[in-house]
């Protein structure tokens, strides 16, 4: 800087003193005492520092006398001369080994200066800031553009790349190269040429400077095929297709698509399919086969053959031609294309035996046969069976009604007295029908879906409920059954087609009348004999149907409204309670009279048995006496001899009556009793 000197300016050693006069410029370094004059003073003065450059600092000094530039690089300390001026002072560009800059000179033209250096640039030249080189490790790559000429190259690693000025780097900067191997590929196109390559050899893949990475495909973008896969491709150039088999896996080429992948078709022994070509051709494919279709062809489904055994049998139809064919068990049947199954499929021959017969249709005839010969039957192709018959068999008490073919009918019975000339058992013949009778069912017959094709001749019970009103007004219910039978069955379809029905309605309507015409008492009294007439009164209703009613009887009824219902059941219960008093009286009436009856028997009973004890008691005295008389008189007779007194022969006869006495009693707990004169007992008194 500048300032106003006194006459003397003293200068340390890092001062210099520069004079501006009208002569030039003069310069004084330190350490110095300068004195200025009064009378000349300069132009312009000023005290300057030394101009310090560092070490890593340049400095640019202007030599104005020539006008020129030169540069001072560091460490040093200077005074500038007297045409010298600083013009700057900067740093010096020091680069490492990875570090390079770029330097342009007066004409616009660049330069690259790499490290390591440690450079200061001529006056005339500019810096810019420092770069890092781009390091490649021995996987990567850049791609290297000429700005001008529009050239590119490819610099691999391993090194380090110091683009020069006129390049750029494209392409994102450096890249790693792409790992090939068996489950990686790149798709790459040539900018130049635009096509398209895949490159799949194993290792690592530097691209060329003209191409583009397209993509990287990957695992999950291979085409990956089982053992039993296949898979259809199609160049789309070419357009030609082509089969790829498993088990592999494998990257689509380019201008390749996947058109579909599939399993190829494991047939057994026992399973077949279709196959259609590109022109619509159907053939027949049979197991066992593992098959895999050209790219032009296409597969059905798998199917199962059809298996026939001894007894079965199979209808195919040609659907080109119609013609229809029969195939018989036992074998494996495969189907062409253009044949159709018929009918229900495997059906089973029908076993033909004195119970089965089979009523066949001949569709080019139009006739019905009825097949009865035994054995397995298996019909022909022109053949449709219409139904299987079993033998129809009728009991002693069953009826059975068939129309036939002219719509008359035929009358069938199990009795061997009604059937005459027609068989027992038969089959229905063609174009003959049994007829189904509809007739009413339920209580009231209201329901007419009663089917019934075998009748029942037997008396049967059918049980009825309707309701009839007496003269006085009571609307009763009434419940009963009939028993009745089928006695006609010509008439009965002549005359009746709800049998049941007939039966119930006409004697509802004979109800009515009859129960109009009597009061509720009357009818409480009476109901049985108005039920007999009823069926008696019959004007020939159900003999002119061939019905036989036997019986009717009313089970029982009640009113039809509730109040006159809880009247009747008074009444009802009254009547029934004194009938019960009735009854209870005339049972205890008759059980006193049989009381009297059983004491009357009992006492000549017991006078009876007085008699014949009477009788036994004296029977036994006699006995006795005679037994008693026999000993008596033998004893005596015995003693005659030895005791000539007969009282003595008594004396001694009583004597041993009475041992005998004591004896007797002394078995027993009897007390006996004597009196002096029976032991001849006598007291005397020895003391006198």
């Amino acid at each position: 800087m500048g300032c106003c000197l006194p006459a003397r300016v003293n200068l340390t050693q890092t001062q210099q003193l520069r004079l501006e006069t009208s002569k030039g410029v003069k310069v004084y370094h330190g350490p110095l005492a300068v004195s200025i004059s009064w009378w000349s003073p300069p132009l312009k003065q000023e005290v300057l520092g030394m101009v310090c450059v560092e070490a890593n600092e340049f400095a640019v000094i202007r030599d104005t006398h020539r006008a020129s530039l030169r540069t001072q690089p560091g460490e040093c300390r200077f005074f500038l001369e007297a045409h010298e001026e600083l013009v700057s002072k900067d740093f010096v560009t020091c680069l490492s080994q990875t570090e390079y800059c770029y330097v342009s000179d007066g004409a616009g033209n660049q330069r690259l200066v790499k490290g390591p250096t440690r450079y200061i640039p001529t006056p005339y030249e500019t810096v810019s800031n420092k770069k890092q080189a781009i390091a490649l490790d021995g996987n990567m790559y850049i791609k290297v553009q000429h700005k001008v000429e529009g050239d590119v190259r490819v610099e691999r690693g391993p090194q380090l790349i110091f683009p020069l000025p006129s390049e750029q780097i494209i392409g994102g900067g450096s890249q790693k190269a792409i790992e090939v191997d068996a489950e990686t590929a790149v798709l790459v196109r040539d900018s130049l040429l635009g096509s398209l390559r895949l490159v799949q050899d194993n290792g690592l893949f530097f691209p060329n400077p003209q191409d583009e990475i397209v993509a990287v495909q990957k695992s999950s973008d291979m085409i990956k095929l089982g053992a039993n896969d296949y898979a259809v491709i199609q160049d789309t150039q070419k357009h030609q297709m082509r089969i790829e088999e498993g088990e592999k896996r494998f990257f689509l080429q380019v201008h390749e698509e996947l058109v579909r992948k599939a399993e190829a078709m494991r047939l057994s022994e026992t399973e077949y399919c279709y196959v259609e070509d590109a022109a619509g051709k159907q053939c027949l494919v049979r197991g066992p086969i593992r098959f895999i279709p050209s790219p032009y062809e296409n597969t059905t489904g798998k199917k199962s053959a059809i298996t026939l055994d001894g007894l079965m049998y199979l209808k195919v139809q040609n659907s080109v031609t119609g013609e229809l064919r029969v195939e018989r068990g036992p074998q494996l049947l495969f189907p062409e294309p253009s044949e159709q199954i018929v009918g229900k499929g495997a059906q089973k021959a029908i076993q033909i035996d004195s119970e089965t017969a089979v009523l066949v249709r001949d569709t080019k005839q139009g006739g019905l046969r009825l097949v009865q010969e035994h054995g397995l039957f298996f019909p022909r192709a022109e053949d449709d069976i219409v139904n299987v018959q079993k033998l129809i068999r009728l009991s002693d008490h069953d009826a059975l009604v068939m129309k036939t073919e002219t719509g008359a009918f035929q009358f069938f019975y199990g009795d061997d007295k009604l059937r005459g000339d027609q068989p027992r058992a038969f089959f229905l013949p063609p174009y003959c029908q049994v007829v189904e009778h509809v007739w009413s069912r339920g209580r009231r017959r209201q329901q007419r879906d009663l089917r019934i094709t075998h009748l029942d001749m037997r008396p049967q019970f059918m049980n009825f409920e309707f309701n009839a009103s007496t003269s006085d007004n009571v609307e009763l219910v009434l419940e009963g059954t009939f028993y009745w039978q089928l006695a006609d069955i010509p008439k009965m379809m002549m005359y009746s087609g709800d049998v049941t029905g007939d039966i119930c309605n006409y004697a509802r309507s004979t109800f009515i009348q009859k129960i109009s015409q009597v009061t509720l008492k009357q009818f409480m009294e009476n109901f049985r004999q108005i039920a007999s007439q009823v069926v008696d009164e019959d004007t020939g209703f159900y003999s002119t149907r061939g019905l036989k009613v036997h019986s009717l009887e009313v089970t029982g009824y009640h009113c039809a409204d509730s109040s006159t219902s809880a009247i009747l059941q008074q009444m009802i219960q009254e009547t029934t309670n004194r009938m019960n008093r009735t009854s209870q009286q005339e049972s205890e009436n008759e059980l006193k009279m049989n009381k009297i009856h059983g004491e009357i028997e009992q006492e000549r009973a017991r006078g009876e048995l007085l008699k014949i004890q009477q009788a036994h008691i004296e029977e036994e005295a006699r006995v006795a006496g005679k037994s008693d008389a026999e000993r008596a008189t033998q004893f005596l007779q015995s003693l005659e001899e030895v005791v000539p007194d007969g009282e003595d022969r008594v004396a001694m006869w009583r004597v041993l009556r009475k041992g005998e006495a004591l004896a007797t009693l002394s078995a027993g707990k009897a007390h006996l009793y004597f009196t002096p004169s029976d032991v001849n007992l006598s007291i005397e008194d020895k003391g006198k």
